[in-house]
């Protein structure tokens, strides 16, 4: 069984602010550590489940030298491959390839996908948090279970063309995506791409070739 796993930073237990997530302040050391060890919690819960080949992709963009390589090296659970350096969502080679799950880790609950909730948000830089540990472990048991079930979802087909929209946090960060071929911008804060397929609006979108 093939599992890729998309880890970001933002959603792990105990990280609440910007500082704990950017490249070059105190608390980004201490971060990483409780990144890679969710990260190793899923990968040991994918193992469990029979899973023999694993990829994971750093998905954090930290900034500078550190961005999509926050993970310690040393850290790192055996048993598995790592994809450092690629820009967020542009690793597709499994879903080109095949593969049997996809995972997340510290990122946004989806409806319908087995969920490790390891903090609950009380305001925009707060959140009632689970001990390290305690994280870990729910992690590696969710993903034992899931993936042992095989109860998941039917893969997302979009129909074509494709029209993502977007409502940004707020309207400054509109501006970058002015000029862009296949993107417009409706009132304030929100944007439109339209694409011949997923990947074209997408493309549009975030990072590109």
């Amino acid at each position: 069984m093939r599992v890729v796993i998309f880890c970001d930073m933002e959603g792990i237990s105990c990280i609440e602010t910007w500082e704990q997530v950017s490249a070059g302040n105190p608390f980004y050391e201490e971060s990483r550590k409780l990144y890679t060890d969710e990260m190793n919690a899923a990968v040991r819960g994918a193992r469990a489940a029979g899973a023999r080949e694993i990829e994971v992709v750093d998905c954090h963009g930290a900034g500078g030298a550190y961005s999509f390589k926050s993970f310690l090296p040393e850290r790192l659970e055996a048993g598995a491959q790592y994809i450092f350096g690629y820009p967020w969502a542009r690793y597709i080679t499994p879903f080109e390839e095949a593969c049997a799950a996809i995972l997340f880790v510290g990122a946004h609950a989806m409806a319908e996908v087995t969920t490790a909730p390891v903090k609950k948000g009380l305001s925009r830089f707060s959140a009632c948090n689970m001990a390290p540990k305690d994280a870990c472990s729910l992690i590696e048991m969710r993903v034992a279970q899931s993936l042992s079930m095989r109860n998941w979802p039917k893969p997302y087909k979009p129909t074509e063309p494709v029209t993502f929209k977007v409502e940004l946090a707020t309207p400054d960060r509109a501006a970058d995506f002015m000029g862009r071929t296949g993107v417009r911008i409706e009132g304030a804060r929100t944007v439109v791409s339209t694409g011949d397929n997923f990947w074209q609006a997408w493309d549009q979108f975030w990072y590109r070739n």
